[in-house]
């Protein structure tokens, strides 16, 4: 039997534990690795391990990977997305992964409020920090990560004006995001190349 990380593989109990390439959360075993289930069967227990299959593991986000994500919707606490490139590779298929609130931001946890900083169709860039049963667990609390690409109510598309706003040029309309640095960094950089060229004629 193949897997992939989050997979429930069994119950924990004195029976069933938990080897390589695994982890526990609550009363079940889980697959921390892409791979070929392995099951070490003795007298009074059995062991549950994960074994990486050749190069398959590799095309599987791991913990500690920086990934970019479509959100696909807010919903109460947590912020749903879709892996879709680990660094600069871009994957087969999409992997699904949430950005709890408390993951959000590195300070001033508590009055977070997610559909203020990201909203279905952004692009945003994280990173992975865990696994959980729906999925991989993600991070945008460094000012690195956070929105890169996004647009308007209009479906215009925003640029950066600041850490916690975009604009669309068209309508002047600002709307709430956490932005990545690289956003505006980027951002920032094409405003100085504009200019540059104009002084150029």
């Amino acid at each position: 039997m193949f897997c992939v990380p989050g997979d429930r593989l069994c119950v924990a109990d004195d029976k069933n534990l938990g080897g390589r390439g695994t982890f526990l959360k609550g009363s079940y075993i889980y697959a921390a690795l892409a791979g070929k289930v392995n099951i070490i069967e003795n007298k009074d227990e059995n062991i549950f391990e994960v074994m990486p299959h050749g190069n398959f593991v590799r095309k599987i986000p791991q913990v500690g990977d920086v990934v970019t994500c479509q959100v696909e919707k807010i919903v109460s606490n947590q912020c749903k997305c879709l892996i879709k490139c680990i660094a600069d590779s871009v994957l087969k298929q999409p992997f699904k992964a949430i950005i709890r609130k408390e993951d959000v931001r590195a300070t001033d946890k508590d009055n977070v409020e997610l559909y203020t900083c990201f909203r279905p169709g952004d692009i945003i860039l994280a990173k992975i920090i865990g696994l959980s049963e729906s999925g991989y667990l993600l991070s945008t609390a460094s000012n690195e990560f956070g929105v890169v690409i996004a647009r308007s109510e209009n479906g215009v598309l925003m640029v950066p004006v600041s850490w916690t706003e975009m604009m669309c040029p068209e309508f002047k309309v600002k709307e709430t995001r956490k932005v990545a640095r690289i956003a505006i960094e980027s951002d920032s950089n094409a405003s100085t190349s504009s200019k540059q060229s104009n002084n150029n004629f």
